[in-house]
């Protein structure tokens, strides 16, 4: 919930979003929405699930990204607590999204 913002001010909303089936994104009732899914219809935003395991796949793979690269970083850093890292990630996510893609928003 705290990214989100950002990425829709710097993006706009989108019309879906694209998750796996994680608890925080999926109950198993179909009438049901978490507290992330009822502030997404709120604002008219639907979300797809990842049916399979390659599709989950391709979502996990940018976590992974971030878990293998940002202990590194802040190692080098000497980045100890939370209050110092935070405002080094929006500089990351930025230079990791121009970098490996063409485009920002799409």
């Amino acid at each position: 919930m705290d990214f989100l913002p950002a990425a829709f001010i710097e993006c706009g909303l989108p019309l879906e979003i694209y998750f796996d089936f994680h608890s925080i994104f999926f109950t198993h009732d179909p009438q049901a929405l978490t507290q992330l899914g009822q502030a997404l219809h709120f604002y008219g935003i639907s979300f797809r699930y990842a049916p399979t395991p390659q599709a989950k796949g391709k979502v996990e793979r940018s976590h992974f990204f971030w878990q293998e690269r940002l202990p590194a970083y802040f190692a080098s850093e000497q980045i100890t607590d939370i209050d110092q890292a935070n405002p080094h990630i929006q500089d990351l996510r930025l230079h990791q999204t121009n970098t490996k893609f063409t485009a920002n928003c799409r």
